[in-house]
C-alpha cells in the first residue's frame, strides 16, 4: 500500500512567511526627529547653532562663506555635508550657483542655504 502526500494549499513554499512590521512600529520609523530648515542665516544665527548644537568653528565658518566647495565632513556628533547647485535667476535666462549645508545630528537635521 503506497501512501502519498499532498501539501497543504495553504502553504507558499515559494517565499517563506514573514510577519511584516506594523507601519507605525519602530522599525519603519526614519532616524530623524525633526528637520530645521534656515534660510538666509545671519552671523548671529551661526553663532547660536554653533553654541546650541557644538557646530566646529570652521564648519560655521564653511557656511558663513556660502562658496565652499562640495565635501563631506565627519566630526563626533554631527556629520557636515555641502552640495552646490544651479539655480535659474527668477524673471531671466541667467543661473547662479547656490550651496546647500546640512549638518546631520543624531535625530535631527538641520539643512542651510
Amino acid at each position: 500500500n503506497k501512501s502519498t502526500s499532498v501539501p497543504p494549499s495553504n502553504v507558499n513554499y515559494e517565499h517563506p512567511t514573514e510577519e511584516k512590521p506594523h507601519p507605525e512600529s519602530e522599525e519603519n520609523q526614519l532616524p530623524y526627529r525633526y528637520w530645521v530648515d534656515i534660510l538666509n542665516p545671519t552671523n548671529g544665527q551661526i553663532e547660536d547653532l554653533q553654541q546650541a548644537y557644538g557646530v566646529h568653528p570652521l564648519t560655521s565658518e564653511d557656511i558663513l562663506i556660502r562658496g565652499t566647495r562640495e565635501k563631506l565632513e565627519e566630526y563626533s556628533s554631527y556629520m557636515y555635508l555641502v552640495f552646490n547647485e544651479r539655480q535659474r535667476v527668477p524673471n531671466s535666462n541667467r543661473y547662479r550657483d547656490v550651496n546647500l549645508n546640512v549638518l546631520l545630528f543624531p535625530g535631527i537635521i538641520i539643512s542651510i542655504h
